[in-house]
Parts: structure tokens; C-alpha cells; sequence
């Protein structure tokens, strides 16, 4: 009988998957037969390996692929051909699994999905010469697997990750991690393929997961062994010719200093990068020098087993690695095994066999669960360390002979248990008068393998439940404003009431215990792992909203609404507002607001109010609603100047007055107006003391202080001023200048530079400097922000212009010299932490650029911080546009200004005059 589809919330889900996976090393195609099972869509997903098998790769085809690779010469009808003729081996693979285990492809298959042969994997084009994009291109056309077996079948699931702003592979980090995450234990997956990568699981968290290549696994291995027998020999067996031989270790050190090597994570290659050319002309140079054949394998060998242990050194997690589990072709080569025990004498490391998985299963299981997971339409969850954290589904469907029969199943509404026609609701739901759960998603799953020694394993999220529901943001309203009346309001007046707006409340677990709804707990760790460390960026520990926070959040309605509300409208923003995410995300906002409403009537200082307030407004400022987000931080300027919170007030209080400090200056910053709050009163007695020694979140709060100073400076600085106003304010200019020169020069160690790179062409035309971290680059955007606008105050002559200042040859200098640190900033490093802080700067140090790719790189980013952050850039790339296409807006209105013909001068001066001050 065909296996059983039925999403419904009453019936169980079960499929059977055919995994399959081409490796590097081109040896064959390895193939499983999975059977996930899950009984409803809050329970969890279960997987059991039923038969595993490895089909070896033709040997013509083999040596034509491995031609057309190493040359990198082919033609158009090459290519054609070699994706057919791939596609019927994966097709033979396919039924030569089923025969040889006695199943039926009718009948005990829904699905089959896996990895072509890859031809090219270009993840890191910036170390390849030339203007590239990333790009991947496998062969073993879906099309010809689907009409050959008759089953529907899934590809591309490499591309798709990178359509995601990620590398494309590794893609099983998170497979590994619910296999193995272990509560005490730092474990990792290590596959030696082709290519060499490993999978870190710090102890105790399913989603901390990340993935990245090493570098060459059999690869150089396998084409040292058949350049010496003369293609004979296809790989060294057990590692038996190494054996034998003799490492050169200059040869190693040498090529384990090439780039890629030292690249930082994420990364990943292929044999673009290192192919067997490369491999042959280490060995030629070996032979020349008088080596053996066996001393180059020994030597080629002890690349991989090497640039393995200085990765876990290099990227692994503190501590070291506990457990190493091995699994691909390398892991039977003893001379790199021995290699790690040696240099890692701590690590436990052992076949990953040990728990059930054959040692050349684990890619093609990975495969399966994939292809899994996308006809289901779930994303997996993302790796950290990743560019992108934007979630997906990855993969693509070719429909095979039994696609109706599964389709028919999974559209099923589930409390029907019948045929849906996709209407909202069903016509059939209608019909009966009963609710319809059409569009509910599957929340939590976990996975169960049936092996020995392999249990029952963690939770992890793969989307929340979103039905329909009916819900309208706060936005832009006398609401808005209403809500934070705290002094001396009713809480009938300041209330926003439920019959004027009247929205589904989220059901919250409840306070005191661990949340046990899954949506609610789905948006809480998306808050801990997005929205936290964004608001923690210059905090000290604890990291208050990353830690403390969400404790209250179990204790505290008000905190746990305003955390999943910030959480869900970033979600909803980065899977480009779907409606369901959306509509789920203005639900949890205004539930937010209705009980902040009735909150803020308690007089009494609760620093857990002031942090919801920011929570909240945040919800505000990644769409860019600068009205309501206005209003938000006006009312949270209210409360906090009545309970007395400052910079020096200590716990969540302190955090959160920095973190509004933060806010108001972005929120007023373009606008060219006054702060919601004077720097006068962010600090008891208006000074920020210099501590004897600088570290690094004293000198971050010092960057936010002085940018808040300047900012003032420049916001009530009047048009024109008389000579007696004139001179304490030239001089006030002055002494803002020595403030941020001297903290400039003060900068921590841990500020300096990691790499100065000279500009690159179109795609960066600036010098490209790279910090430590998200953080540390954040802080010297600030401090960069600062220097540009107190350029653009510079002090005129009572007989100048401000637009003749603007227009001299060294205050245009300066002031482009800061724009372009400004901008470069984030182009080079690509910290979502850094992004989420930076559009408001990159749209004052864009509007002075006068090179048309300096224009296109900022704009670049500006996207880019969207489609990772949620963030909406739209109104900075508008009003980017608007400044560089009419630089005399504001003056003369209907004349084009061409960019060539762009006055450095007329920009900075539109840039001085701000929002506030530009004539309608």
C-alpha cells in the first residue's frame, strides 16, 4: 500500500524518503531510505533509517566529469548531456537501491531529493581574481530522476541556501545537531569527503549549531593516489600508501597559509579552489626534490588531517571539543585519525557508526530530511555564524507520477480530516460552520532515529502556528501618545480599549513556570537569539536583555508579550511580511500595548515597564514608522524623568536608559531635531568621567555620549546668529572636536583594526576596514557619525555662507573622508548586531557621497541589512535618491543636478539643514 500522507491535526503524517548524495570525491552515489512519521503538528517528527546503500559511479562518466572540472573547459552541449547523463545514474542508483533491498518505488517511496554532482561552488568569489558572484551549479537533472522512477523528486537545495545570503554548504548542521546536541558534552560531526567539514554542537543548545568546510579531504588524497598508479588505484585504501611515506612538513605549512585557510568562518569550497591540479603540482615540486611517491601521499594527507585540527583549534567552541563523531570516506584513512588523537589527546573521537548511522550515510540522511522538511514547506533552523539568519525553505519540486495522490493529502484541513480547496476558510469548513485551520503550520518537532544507542532527542522549531486572525498595529495615532499620559491619567483615558480595537489576544503560558506554548516559546528564543544581543551591543554583563529579560519574561505577562511582539514583527519582516506572519505579529503588538496601557498607571519605578517600553517601540523602528516610533520614545522620555532613571542608575534600569539613549539619537538624527532627551540629563551632573583605563564598554557608552552632544549641537544650531551668540558657540565647537579626537585616541586595544584593505573596484571602492566584532564596529561607525556632523557645523566667518564653509576644499574633504569610513563600515563588516544599528548613520553619510559607486555600495548594504535584519531601509534608499537626484531641492526647485555635475558643497549643506529645517 502507498504510504500514508495526512497533515491534518488528527492524523498522522508519514512519508518515506529516498536520500541520495554525489560526493566530491565522486566515488559514487550513496543512497538512504528514511521513514519520517509524525502523529500531529505539535508533536514531534520521527525518523527511522530503514536500508542504506552506496551505487558506484560509472568509470567513463567518472573520468569525463573529473575532465571537464580540472580543465574548467567545456561546451554548451557538454553540459547538457553530462546533466543527463548524471540524472540517469542517480535514476540507476534509485532503482538498484529498491531491488537490491526489496521495496517497491510505488509503493514504499513518496519522495526521493539529494545533491547532484557538483561541476562549480563559488561561495567566497572575493578570493578568486575578477568581479564574480556566488554561484553553485550541480548536475543530475531532477527531471530525469522523476520521470525515470515516477516518484516526485527534490534538487537544488545548495542554490536555494544561497538565494538565502548563505554559502550553500555545509547544509547539515542542524541534522547533526539534533542527532547529537548533548547537555554537558562540546561535541562535533566531522565529514571527510572530497572536501573536509565539521559541525560544532556547544553543550546544552540545539540552535547554537554552526557548520563550515575545512578545506581538502580525499580530494588531494585520491588524486595524488591516481597520479601515481595511473588512474589504477582510485583512492589509498586504509591509508596504507601513506603510510609508508615520509611528511614534508615545509610543503604542508606552506599551503595551509594559503587564503582560504585562514579565512574566517562561515566558509566553505570545493574543487575550484582545491582540485587536482593542485594536488599533482604538489607532488611534481615534491619529486623534484627527490620525494617518493609515498612520501607525497603521506605529505598530501597530512594537509587534510592538519588544517582538521587547526580548525577545531581556530573556530571550535571554548573549551574544546568533548566528542568527535567521523563519518565519510576519510574517517577509514588511520593516518588521519591518529593524526587528531594526537594532537587532540583530550577529545574523544570515534565512527559515527557508534550511534547507528553508517560512516557514508550521514549526507545523504542529511538529504532526506531536506527534502523532507521542504515538501512539507518548513525551514530548518539556521546555523549561527551563518551571513544570513533569515529562515527558509530550501529545495526545489519536480512533480513525479504520484504527486496528486501525495498533494491530495497534505492539503487536507485538519480538522475536516477532508479535500480542501485552499479558500480561506474552506468552502467545506464553511459549509459545516466549524473553524477552519487551514494555513496552521507545524510548530515544534524533534526527531527520533531508530539505531542503537539513539534516543529520543530535543525539541527545535521549525514555524510557528499562524492561523488567520484580525489585528491592526497602533501606528501614527493619538494612541500612540495616550498611552505613556502616566502622571496623573485614568486608566479609562490612557487605556487603549479593547472595543475600539478589538484583536485575538495571544494566549501566553502561564507566569512563574517555562513557557509551554509553542508559539509563544518559537518567538521568546527568537528574541534570545535576534532582538537580545542587539539591545545588549555596549552592555557589560549579565546582558541584561539577553539574560535577564527573558527571565522576567516567565514571570512577568507585560515583558513576555513585549518579547515575542519585538520577535514576531522581526520575523515577520525577514519572510517578507507573509500574511499569516504578519497578521501574527500585529497581534502580539497590540496585546503588548493594551497591558503596557494598564502597566504604566502604577506609579511605581518598575525598570521592567522602561524595558518593555523600548521592546515595544523597537516594533516601530525597524519598519521605520518614525511617527509612532517618535511618540514611543517621547512617552518612555516621560516615564523615565519621572522615576529619576540615568546613565548611573545600575541593574536593567541603567541598561535600558543606554539603550534609549541609542534610540532617541537615531530616531532624531536625519531629522536634523533635538533628542527627546538633552545629553545634560543622561548623566548626574552632565560629565562623563574618563575612567583611569579604558575598556571597551566605558569607551562605547563614551562614543553614544559624545554623539548625543554633537547631535544636540547640531540640532540647535541656529541658521544665522549674531557675533555676541557666535563666540561661546565656535567655541563650544571646538571643545567637541578635542572630546572626540581624544576618545578617538583613547580607543581600548581590543578597538584596533583587525585588516586595512585597499579599495576593491566597484563592488567596495573603499578602504576596507574590519573589526573585532559587530559591537566594536558599531562604536566607531557612532564615533565616525560624530566627526562627520560636527564637520558639517564647522564655524564660518561672520561674512560666510554655511553652503561657502560646506563647499571648501578641506571641510569637503573631511566630511567625505567620514562618510566613506561610515559606509565602508558596513559594507566590510557584515555583523547583523552592527546592521540593525546602522541605517540611520548610513543614510546621513550616503547623502554625501558624489561617486556613482560610492552611491550603488551604500545602497548595496542598506538592501542587504533589510533582507537580513528586517529592518525596513526602504525611506533611507528613497530619501537617498531624492538627495543625490535634486541637489538644489530645497532652493530651487525643478533644476537637475546630473551626478557628474554633483557639488560636494550642496550635498553637505542639504545634510545641515536636516528634515526640520529644509523648506517644504
Amino acid at each position: 500500500m502507498p504510504s500514508a500522507l495526512n497533515y491534518s491535526g488528527g492524523s498522522p503524517l508519514s512519508l518515506k524518503v529516498i536520500g541520495h548524495n554525489a560526493g566530491t570525491s565522486m566515488d559514487g552515489v550513496d543512497l538512504v531510505h528514511v521513514h519520517f512519521t509524525q502523529d500531529s503538528p505539535r508533536t514531534p517528527l520521527k525518523m527511522q533509517l530503514l536500508h542504506y546503500g552506496e551505487f558506484p559511479m560509472p568509470k567513463k562518466l567518472k573520468a569525463r566529469v573529473m575532465k571537464l572540472i580540472k580543465e574548467n573547459k567545456t561546451t554548451p552541449e557538454e553540459m547538457a548531456i553530462v546533466n543527463i547523463q548524471l540524472g540517469e545514474v542517480i535514476t540507476d542508483a534509485v532503482k538498484w537501491f529498491a531491488q537490491k533491498n526489496n521495496f517497491s518505488l510505488a509503493s514504499d517511496v513518496d519522495l526521493i531529493g539529494g545533491q547532484g554532482q557538483t561541476i562549480w561552488h563559488l561561495p567566497l568569489p572575493e578570493l578568486f581574481e575578477g568581479n564574480q558572484s556566488r554561484a553553485h551549479l550541480d548536475m543530475g537533472e531532477i527531471a530525469i530522476i522523476a520521470a525515470g522512477t515516477g516518484v516526485t523528486s527534490l534538487g537544488n537545495f545548495r542554490v536555494s541556501d544561497m538565494a538565502l545570503g548563505r554559502q550553500g554548504c555545509p547544509l547539515f548542521a542542524a541534522l547533526d545537531s539534533l542527532l547529537l546536541s548533548h547537555p554537558t558534552l562540546n561535541r562535533a560531526v566531522q565529514n571527510i569527503g572530497g572536501i573536509a567539514n565539521f559541525s560544532i554542537l556547544p553543550r546544552g543548545a540545539v540552535e547554537e549549531c554552526y557548520d563550515f568546510d575545512t578545506g581538502p579531504g580525499n580530494v588531494f588524497i585520491d588524486a595524488a593516489v591516481r597520479y601515481f598508479t595511473n588512474g589504477q588505484q582510485e583512492y589509498d585504501k586504509d591509508g596504507a600508501m601513506g603510510q609508508k611515506g615520509k611528511v614534508d612538513q615545509s610543503v604542508v605549512d606552506r599551503v595551509l597559509q594559503g587564503p582560504y585557510f585562514v579565512h574566517d568562518i562561515p566558509k566553505t569550497t570545493g574543487r575550484e579552489t582545491f582540485g587536482d591540479r593542485m594536488a599533482e603540482d604538489i607532488c611534481d615540486e615534491m619529486l623534484a626534490r627527490g620525494a617518493t611517491p609515498e612520501d607525497c601521499v603521506a605529505t598530501i594527507t597530512r594537509i587534510t588531517a592538519q588544517s582538521l585540527a587547526d580548525a577545531y583549534e581556530r573556530w571550535g567552541p571554548p573549551g574544546g571539543v568533548d566528542e568527535i563523531y567521523m563519518g565519510g570516506g576519510g574517517s577509514y584513512n588511520s593516518n588521519i585519525i591518529n593524526y587528531l588523537k594526537e594532537r587532540m589527546p583530550n577529545t574523544r573521537i570515534v565512527p559515527i557508526s557508534e550511534i547507528g548511522i553508517p560512516i557514508g550515510a550521514k549526507e545523504a540522511l542529511g538529504f532526506a530530511l531536506l527534502t523532507h522538511e521542504c515538501f512539507v514547506g518548513r525551514p530548518m533552523i539556521v546555523p549561527k555564524r551563518t551571513e544570513s539568519d533569515r529562515p527558509g525553505v530550501v529545495g526545489q519540486i519536480q512533480p513525479g507520477k504520484n504527486m496528486y495522490r501525495i498533494r491530495q493529502h497534505v492539503a487536507q484541513c485538519r480538522k475536516s480530516h477532508a479535500k480542501c480547496d485552499q479558500s480561506r476558510p474552506c468552502a467545506l469548513c464553511k459549509r459545516r460552520g466549524i473553524e477552519c485551520s487551514l494555513c496552521q503550520d507545524v510548530t515544534f518537532t524533534a526527531l527520533e532515529f531508530k539505531a542503537p544507542a539513539a534516543g529520543f532527542l530535543k525539541d527545535f522549531v521549525s514555524k510557528p502556528v499562524g492561523g488567520p486572525v484580525t489585528a491592526t498595529f497602533v501606528d501614527e495615532t493619538e494612541e500612540v501618545a495616550d498611552l505613556y499620559q502616566v502622571t496623573n491619567a485614568s486608566l479609562e483615558a490612557s487605556s487603549v480599549s479593547s472595543d475600539e480595537h478589538p484583536t485575538p489576544r495571544p494566549v501566553l503560558s502561564s507566569h512563574g513556570c517555562p513557557v509551554t506554548d509553542a508559539t509563544d516559546a518559537f518567538f521568546l528564543w527568537r528574541y534570545i537569539d535576534f532582538i537580545g544581543p542587539r539591545f545588549d551591543m555596549f552592555d557589560d554583563a549579565p546582558r541584561y536583555f539577553s539574560t535577564v529579560v527573558p527571565q522576567l519574561a516567565l514571570n512577568d505577562p507585560l515583558v513576555l508579550l513585549a518579547c515575542v511582539a519585538v520577535a514576531a514583527r522581526q520575523y515577520s519582516l525577514v519572510n517578507d511580511q507573509q500574511q499569516h506572519n504578519h497578521e501574527q505579529a500585529l497581534t502580539y503588538y497590540n496585546a503588548a500595548i493594551h497591558l503596557l496601557s494598564k502597566r504604566l498607571q502604577d506609579s511605581g519605578p518598575d525598570p521592567a515597564v522602561f524595558a518593555s517600553c523600548l521592546l515595544i517601540a523597537h516594533c516601530e523602528m525597524v519598519e521605520s514608522k518614525a511617527t509612532a516610533w517618535d511618540l514611543h520614545l517621547k512617552g518612555t522620555g516621560d516615564l523615565l524623568k519621572m522615576h529619576g532613571w540615568h546613565g548611573m542608575s545600575g541593574g536593567l534600569a541603567q541598561a535600558s536608559f543606554w539603550i534609549y539613549c541609542r534610540m532617541i539619537i537615531l530616531a532624531s538624527l536625519c531629522a536634523g531635531k533635538p533628542a527627546a532627551l538633552e545629553p545634560k540629563e543622561w548623566i548626574p551632573g552632565d560629565v562623563f568621567s574618563d575612567p583611569p583605563t579604558w575598556t571597551l564598554k566605558p569607551w562605547q557608552k563614551k562614543v553614544v555620549f559624545l554623539l548625543g552632544m554633537v547631535h544636540d549641537f547640531w540640532s540647535r544650531t541656529p541658521d544665522d546668529m549674531d557675533q555676541h551668540a557666535k563666540q561661546p558657540h565656535d567655541a563650544r565647537w571646538k571643545e567637541l572636536e578635542a572630546e572626540l579626537i581624544r576618545l578617538q585616541c583613547q580607543a581600548p586595544a581590543v578597538c584596533s583594526p583587525i585588516s586595512i584593505l585597499p579599495p576593491n573596484g566597484e563592488d567596495n571602492p573603499f578602504q576596507s576596514v574590519r573589526y573585532l566584532n559587530g559591537p566594536v564596529a558599531a562604536a566607531w561607525q557612532m564615533l565616525h557619525t560624530a566627526f562627520l556632523i560636527l564637520t558639517i557645523c564647522t564655524p564660518s566667518s561672520q561674512a560666510s555662507s554655511r553652503l561657502s564653509v560646506l563647499s571648501s576644499p578641506d571641510v569637503s574633504r573631511r566630511a567625505q573622508m567620514y562618510a566613506h569610513q561610515i559606509v565602508a563600515n558596513s559594507l566590510v563588516n557584515r555583523c547583523t548586531i552592527a546592521w540593525a544599528n546602522a541605517v540611520q548613520l548610513l543614510t546621513i553619510a550616503g547623502q554625501c557621497l558624489v561617486v556613482d559607486a560610492e552611491r550603488n555600495a551604500c545602497i548595496r548594504v542598506l538592501r542587504g541589512i533589510q533582507q537580513q535584519t528586517g529592518w525596513n531601509t526602504r525611506a533611507s534608499i528613497d530619501r537617498l535618491g531624492a538627495a543625490w537626484e535634486n541637489g538644489w531641492r530645497y532652493e530651487f526647485r525643478g533644476r537637475h543636478s546630473a551626478v557628474g555635475q554633483v557639488d560636494a558643497g550642496k550635498l553637505l549643506y542639504h545634510v545641515w539643514l536636516g528634515e526640520e529645517r529644509s523648506p517644504s
